[in-house]
């Protein structure tokens, strides 16, 4: 039996390195520009293993994260499912995959994400 795949509009598509990964922007409260002299948080390199620069800083009311930039879509985009053998990765924060520009981004949970790293900064 087929599935319908999931529709998800509003993303942000964030840059880390060479790398890319998508949140739901409803999960992102603000945006503000971070420095590696401010306040640390948890940074979406270190899951690259990779040092932290400047950036940008998404929050919620709990969670913060950085990243190196990115790009709002409000194109509805197709949310591709976790593959079994990929369950539970980055500490259960893999929601899916989103096709944009040529790529296939991680879709992630970002408070998730944000403890993720938060753990393995510790």
């Amino acid at each position: 039996m087929a599935s319908r795949r999931e529709q998800l509009e509003g993303l942000l598509l964030c840059r880390v390195g060479d790398h890319q990964l998508a949140f739901a922007a409803t999960q992102v409260s603000s945006i503000a520009a971070w420095n590696v002299n401010d306040a640390p948080l948890p940074h979406a390199r270190l899951a690259y293993a990779l040092p932290a620069v400047a950036g940008k800083a998404l929050l919620d009311a709990q969670w913060s994260l950085v990243v190196d930039g990115l790009e709002i879509s409000a194109e509805p985009l197709a949310v591709l499912p976790v593959p079994a053998m990929l369950s539970g990765s980055v500490g259960g924060a893999l929601h899916g995959f989103v096709a944009w520009s040529g790529a296939l981004l991680p879709l992630l949970g970002f408070s998730a994400f944000s403890r993720y790293l938060a753990g393995l900064r510790a």
